[in-house]
């Protein structure tokens, strides 16, 4: 994204993403981000570097401030979120790199979800706000897909929750609908006429194809240290750039997807074993990249303890909840691991492991409450959730 952003600074094009030579108009990142990026290096100049570095720290901090947010519209309480903002700011859980979208992606998505819950506490304005809200589900879309399917789903769950209750349910679905679909309908025209293809985002063959050979373990990092990242990519390798702009970038995807199904089917075996490793290193990430292993299957227990007890406290979000864990993962199941993928949804275990500490401290207080009382002693408020 930052040689992109760094391109629409010199040249104007959307394009040109790899170091080692130019390869032409792009698809290959969604084009939010780098738009942003490239707006605050003609605003700022020679101190842009700075700008980029303070946004990011900015997203952090409203990510923060979100959890708790959104903790009172889930639980009608800080305390849960308090606790998880806590995690997200006092351990190293969201790894900070400012080229990256995703803790803009996970910001721009908790506020959706917390606008589009008070939008349908209410019929007034109704229509125009599900318009508004398509809009947004459809520039993140514009960020990260399939962040924009997160987004998709929290109003769906919303929608159906209150459907008995609103007037013209469908008309207000339809609303909202059709402008998340036409919201990204520019950004695929312009791909159609520059690259041959209406997409969002093209690389799924390409990261198939770095994910699934002969030296790939199934994680990132491993696979960058060894050289068998760089030896297949034309981030770094002079002759698969050269490939991809000699073939175009749509067709050089398709034709390194269809090299990675070749290689899947003629070594099924080795494939599940990746894929094993990848389900469980997306919410248990690899150890080579500590300290982040260790605090997100931290977040990711208290998470899956919180939720037992989220299940019979808010339907809705747990519901919610399921259905993300089932959905957002599976791209990521099958290319190759890395904790940043989870940077997105993590808020959604973040407020899981929240509201079991909050629980854990109220049944603390409460204990200790039950303890001065029958000592004698002056009894201290327990806290609830």
């Amino acid at each position: 994204m930052g040689h992109v952003a760094e391109n629409l600074v010199r040249t104007g094009l959307f394009g040109n993403p790899f170091p080692v030579r130019k390869t032409g108009a792009t698809a290959i990142v969604t084009p939010a981000y780098p738009f942003f990026l490239a707006g605050l290096l003609n605003v700022f100049g020679s101190f842009g570097g700075f700008a980029i570095i303070l946004s990011a720290a900015l997203a952090h901090g409203i990510h923060a401030a979100l959890l708790i947010r959104f903790s009172r519209v889930l639980f009608n309480s800080n305390a849960p979120g308090t606790w998880a903002a806590i995690l997200a700011v006092g351990l190293p859980t969201i790894r900070f790199v400012p080229c990256w979208e995703a803790i803009f992606a996970a910001a721009g998505t908790l506020a959706f979800c917390i606008l589009f819950e008070r939008w349908t506490l209410s019929d007034r304005g109704l229509v125009g706000k599900m318009v508004v809200g398509g809009l947004i589900a459809g520039f993140l879309a514009l960020l990260n897909p399939i962040t924009a399917l997160v987004a998709v789903l929290w109003a769906g769950h919303m929608l159906l929750a209150r459907w008995n209750d609103m007037q013209r349910p469908i008309l207000l679905t339809a609303c909202f609908a059709v402008s998340w679909l036409a919201t990204p309908l520019p950004w695929m025209v312009r791909n159609q006429m520059a690259l041959g293809a209406p997409v969002i985002k093209d690389g799924l063959g390409l990261n198939l194809f770095l994910s699934n050979n002969d030296c790939a373990t199934g994680s990132f990092v491993p696979d960058l240290r060894s050289g068998c990242i760089a030896r297949n990519t034309p981030y770094c390798n002079r002759a698969e750039a050269d490939l991809l702009a000699t073939m175009g970038e749509v067709k050089y995807d398709a034709y390194r997807f269809d090299t990675a199904k070749a290689w899947i089917t003629a070594n099924p075996k080795p494939f599940l074993r990746l894929t094993a490793r990848r389900v469980f290193e997306f919410w248990f990430p690899n150890r080579a990249e500590a300290p982040y292993t260790a605090t997100i299957s931290f977040v990711t227990v208290l998470s899956m303890a919180g939720f037992v007890l989220i299940a019979k406290r808010n339907r809705v979000f747990f519901r919610f909840a399921v259905w993300v864990s089932m959905l957002y993962p599976v791209t990521y199941y099958v290319v190759f691991s890395d904790s940043r993928f989870r940077i997105p949804i993590l808020w959604i275990s973040l407020l899981g492991a929240g509201y079991f500490l909050q629980a854990t401290w109220a049944r603390c207080q409460s204990w200790r409450a039950a303890y001065q009382n029958r000592t004698g002693g002056a009894p201290a408020r327990p806290f609830t959730v």
